[in-house]
C-alpha cells in the first residue's frame, strides 16, 4: 500500500505552522514527549486533526517527569503477549492491555475479546488507540479501519503485494518506497529480514 506521509519530529510539531496541511497523525509507540507539545496535539484534535496513538500513550517526559494529560478513549496497562486474530488481521505478539474510558468505542476486539482499536470524539476531532503489536500488512489494515470510523476513504493504494511463496502469506518487514525526479522515479526496497 502507498500513503503519502510525512514524518513531524517535535520541534517541528512546535513551529506555528507545524501539523498544517495534516489530517491523521500517528504516534506509533511514542512513550516520552516534551510537555510543549501537549498542547498543540490538543489544538491539532480539538480544531479536526484526528491523533491515533500506536501500542502506547505518552505519559511522561523525556526525563521521566508528569506529562499534561492528553485525549485518550483508553489507559493502557501491561502487554498481554498471547497473539491472537482480529477478523482476518493477525496479531503476531498480542496487545497492550487497554482499559476504555467511558467516552470511547470499541472499534475492534480480537478473538480473546481484548480491544485492539478504540475511539472518542474530541472537539471537531478524533483520538484512537490501537492497542496491537502489529507491523506492515496488518497495521495498513487496522489504519484502513480507522479511515472508515472517520468516514474518508484511506487516501492510499496498493500498487504491489510481496508474498512468501513457501507459506503463501504475505511478506513481513518489506519497505518499498517510491521516489520521483524531474528526469527520473526510484523504487527503494528494504527487506531486513534476508529473503
Amino acid at each position: 500500500s502507498h500513503c503519502n506521509l510525512r514524518v513531524v519530529p517535535s520541534d517541528r510539531a512546535l513551529e506555528p505552522d507545524g501539523l498544517a496541511g495534516l489530517a491523521v497523525l500517528v504516534l506509533g509507540g511514542v512513550r516520552y514527549l516534551e510537555p510543549e507539545v501537549v498542547p498543540v496535539l490538543t489544538a491539532f484534535v480539538q480544531n479536526g486533526g484526528v491523533l491515533v496513538y500506536g501500542e502506547a500513550i505518552p505519559e511522561s517526559d523525556i526525563y521521566g517527569g508528569p506529562l499534561p494529560a492528553l485525549q485518550t478513549p483508553a489507559t493502557l496497562q501491561a502487554a498481554d503477549a498471547k497473539p491472537g486474530q482480529c477478523g482476518s488481521i493477525e496479531l503476531r505478539c498480542g496487545v497492550r492491555t487497554a482499559q476504555p474510558l467511558p467516552n470511547a468505542t470499541v472499534l475492534l476486539r480480537d478473538s480473546a475479546s481484548r480491544p485492539v482499536l478504540l475511539s472518542c470524539k474530541e472537539g471537531k476531532g478524533r483520538v484512537y488507540v490501537q492497542t496491537a503489536d502489529v507491523v506492515g500488512y496488518p497495521l495498513a489494515a487496522l489504519l484502513e479501519r480507522v479511515f472508515d470510523d472517520m468516514g474518508r476513504p484511506a487516501g492510499w493504494h496498493r500498487v504491489a503485494e510481496i508474498r512468501l511463496a513457501a507459506k503463501d502469506e504475505a511478506a513481513p518487514n518489506v519497505l518499498v518506497s517510491r521516489r520521483s525526479y524531474p528526469d527520473r522515479h526510484v523504487l527503494l526496497h528494504q527487506n531486513r529480514d534476508g529473503y
